[in-house]
This record gives structure tokens, sequence and C-alpha cells, in this order.
């Protein structure tokens, strides 16, 4: 009677003394052919297509900076922060629906994010703030990696590739400043505007959002205007890292970009690219 072999590296079965290995051979043919998760990732995103997603994104980070300069001018300002945050939080988590365990937390962050935002609003607790300030810093992080999974395994240039660029720099500028609100936030006076410390509790949420996302911006750009100034070591260390992170990421991208187009028209000459296989599903 013959034993069933076992292959050690593909862990199935096999016929022995036949000459049939099916698990000796198609077990581990199959792991060489298939994609890595972050290659299927990027197919599946742009064979379904994502630009309504990256085009929400979009929208929900210029509404947040168009929003928080008016929350300074009008009463009741934290209406200007707060909708907008909440518009971002649920984009974040739509962007994130393409991959399964990426949309399950997703969801979590988002709305433990939205909960704790609401109950600092109405409570004006301290922790409250700190911990939506937390768990949106990780929900736009991961919105931005799975953006730039997309970008770097991206095979051809398209508008989805484009504004999911855009998006990636906007939220890279954003995952900054809600750093250096945490840094101001358990490091009072981390950074001061005209030599007088920044305190959130003194100028108001929306007012404080929109110098700390104006600073971010500046200092990834490497403007340095000098009315805002990073003094605390946490807030200077992220101030180099995020202008160190904007230089990069604008050299990397628009070389990447030029990278795809000549190797898309390569392949317009050499054949259609619509004859390429469909993406699989990458929790599949």
């Amino acid at each position: 009677m013959e034993q069933p072999i076992i292959d050690e590296r593909s862990g199935e079965r096999g016929s022995g003394g036949s000459g049939e290995g099916v698990g000796t051979v198609e077990g581990p043919a199959r792991s060489r052919s298939r994609p890595h998760l972050a290659v299927r990732i990027a197919e599946w995103d742009e064979s379904e297509g994502a630009l309504g997603r990256h085009s929400l994104l979009l929208g929900a980070l210029v509404a947040m900076l168009v929003a928080l300069p008016l929350g300074r001018v009008v009463e009741a300002g934290e209406i200007f922060f707060s909708a907008p945050m909440v518009l971002l939080l649920l984009a974040s988590i739509v962007v994130n629906s393409r991959q399964r365990w990426g949309y399950v937390v997703a969801i979590v962050l988002g709305v433990a994010a939205i909960a704790a935002l609401i109950a600092a609003n109405i409570t004006n607790s301290f922790t409250a703030r700190i911990v939506s300030d937390v768990l949106g810093f990780m929900l736009f992080s991961l919105t931005t990696g799975f953006l730039l999974t997309t970008l770097v395994y991206a095979k051809r240039v398209s508008p989805d590739t484009i504004l999911g660029g855009i998006c990636v720099y906007l939220l890279i500028g954003l995952c900054f400043a809600i750093a250096f609100t945490i840094a101001s936030e358990l490091e009072p006076g981390a950074i001061v505007e005209n030599g007088q410390p920044l305190i959130r509790s003194e100028v108001g949420q929306a007012s404080f959002a929109a110098k700390v996302l104006y600073f971010s911006f500046v200092t990834m750009t490497t403007l340095g205007f000098g009315d805002f100034t990073p003094v605390g070591e946490t807030a200077q260390m992220l101030a180099a890292a995020e202008a160190v992170t904007g230089q990069l990421y604008i050299a990397i991208f628009v070389a990447r970009l030029v990278g795809l187009y000549v190797a898309q028209g390569r392949v317009g000459l050499l054949g259609d690219p619509g004859d390429a296989p469909q993406a699989s599903d990458p929790d599949d």
C-alpha cells in the first residue's frame, strides 16, 4: 500500500511511488507564480479603477485646507475643523476598501477617531483630543501606505495614478501636522509663533489646526518663512524629517511617473496592453 508523501516546502500531499507528486510540483510552482501581496493590491486597485475614491479623498483634503482658515474668522469655528475632519476620516476608510484586512482596520480606527473627536468637542477633554489625534494619525498613515503601494507597483500612468500621488503628498503634510499637534500637546511650547508659544487651548481648535497645518506644509516645501519655529526636541526632529520626506517624495514621484510613461510608450509600440490578464482579488 502506497503511503502519501507530504512535500516539506508546500505542506501538500502527493502520491508515493507513482511519479505523480502533485504537492511536490504544483505547490511550489503556484507559490512562485503568485505575485506579492503589494503587487496584487496595486493591480487590483488599478484594474478596478480608483478614480472615484481618490477624487473623494482629494476633495476632502482640499475641503480641510479651505475650511480651516474660515474657522478663524467666524463664530462657532469648531465646526470648520470637525466637519472636514470627519469627512476626511470617512474618505480614508473608503480608499482602503479594496483590501479586506485594511478595510477592517480602517473602519475600526475611523469610527473610534470620530467618536473621540465628538467626545472632545462635547467635553473639551484633553485625553479625548489626544486619542482622536493618535487614531487619526494611524488611519491617515495606513491610507498613505496603501496609496504608496499602488503608486510604487503601478504599471501605467493614469488619472488614478496622478490623483493618488497628489493625495499622498497632502496626506504626508497632514500626518506631520497631527504629529506636531501631539508633540505640542505633550510638550507645551514646542512650537512658537513669532516668539510666543502656540497652545491649542489658548487659540482654539480651528485656529490651532490651521496654524499647525500651515507650518507643516511650509516645512515640507522648505519655504521657511520664519513666523513659526520648532523649539522642542521632538518638534525639531519632526520638522527635519518632514523636510527630507517632502523633497524625496517629489523627486521619486516625478521620476516614477516619467519611468511609467516611457515604459507605457514602449508597451504601446510592442503590443496592446489591454491584452494583459485581469488582476485577481488581493484577498484571494
